[in-house]
């Protein structure tokens, strides 16, 4: 028997992606992996097109934001509908 391998079926996998992104307006795919377990030194294009596909699939957009007052503008994926589990985190 094998510990530690799990096999997520798509639903499973749109519902754990959608509750690490509860709360989380403004992403990059990276901060994704890192909210589903990853360890930054992992990330890889190959990782980086899934996380990518699974932003999409949630309903974030390419946009160029300031995440910092007075920043200059950054590439960041962008959600703009509001989920009802939104509602646990405080603006």
């Amino acid at each position: 028997m094998e510990y530690g391998i799990y096999h997520l079926t798509w639903r499973a996998r749109h519902t754990a992606v959608r509750a690490a992104l509860a709360g989380e307006p403004v992403v990059t795919p990276m901060e994704l992996f890192i909210y589903m377990g990853g360890e930054p030194d992992d990330f890889t294009r190959e990782i980086d097109r899934d996380c990518c596909a699974d932003l999409r699939a949630h309903g974030y957009r390419r946009e160029m934001v300031a995440v910092r007052f007075y920043g200059p503008l950054v590439e960041r994926w962008v959600r703009h509908e509001h989920w009802p589990e939104d509602d646990q985190w405080p603006e």
